[in-house]
């Protein structure tokens, strides 16, 4: 995965890629971009809480990811969570599973 600010590319690789526009394109113009591998969840959200469609549940505000490896969306909730696109306003990628994460 390429990119910043929510806005990734993603490519398959093995061994070495050089992490640049030219490998992947450029998804964000004018931003500087890092790349990270597409296991797990965005950085910064290192726990799984529920597959699409089940319930995220927590004790007190939140910030949850829906993610599909290389794009994602987060937002704030307060004590639990559905993983739907509905609760999230948006789909970052149609017609792929996903997998909701927060943060530790």
């Amino acid at each position: 995965m390429y990119g910043a600010f929510g806005a990734f590319t993603t490519i398959t690789a093995t061994g070495n890629t050089p992490c640049t526009d030219a490998t992947f394109g450029d998804p964000i113009h004018r931003k500087s971009k890092v790349c990270y591998t597409a296991t797990g969840g965005p950085p910064g959200y290192t726990t799984a809480c529920s597959a699409e469609d089940g319930t995220c549940a927590f004790s007190e505000q939140q910030t949850i990811c829906l993610r599909r490896p290389g794009r994602f969306v987060h937002r704030s909730f307060t004590g639990s969570a559905r993983c739907t696109t509905a609760a999230f306003g948006s789909d970052p990628l149609p017609g792929v599973g996903k997998t909701c994460y927060l943060t530790p």
